[in-house]
Formats: C-alpha cells, structure tokens, sequence
C-alpha cells in the first residue's frame, strides 16, 4: 500500500478573522486593560482577543504606528 501526499495531510481549518480597530490612543490602552485584567476568562473567545490584540501590536511595532 503506497502513501499519496493525500493520506500526509492534515486537515485544514478555517481561519477566524479578527480586525481590531481603535478610534483613540485611549480606548486601545483601555482595551489593554480589560484584555490583561487579573480577571481574565479562559472562553476561546477571549483567548482569541488576546491573540488578536497580540498580532495586532506586532503589527504596530513593524509598520511603526
């Protein structure tokens, strides 16, 4: 039995688009805040907020915003 490159492949899954767009300095630091509280919720949304707020400040840092 010969393995196709079929077989190696792992399923793909959807990718969760997150665009976060702030109007202010202030509301990007309040939302910091809220996302890095000592409160913090281990839902999957949540998880995904702060890993979108965490590529959206790599993303800052790069294009010097």
């Amino acid at each position: 039995m010969s393995e196709s490159g079929d077989e190696k492949m792992g399923v793909a899954k959807p990718i969760k688009p997150m665009n976060i767009q702030f109007e202010n300095d202030q509301q990007e630091r309040d939302f910091e805040k809220w996302a890095y509280s000592n409160k913090k919720s281990m839902s999957e949304s949540a998880k995904r907020v702060r890993a979108g707020l965490k590529a959206y400040r790599e993303a800052k840092k790069r294009f010097g915003r």
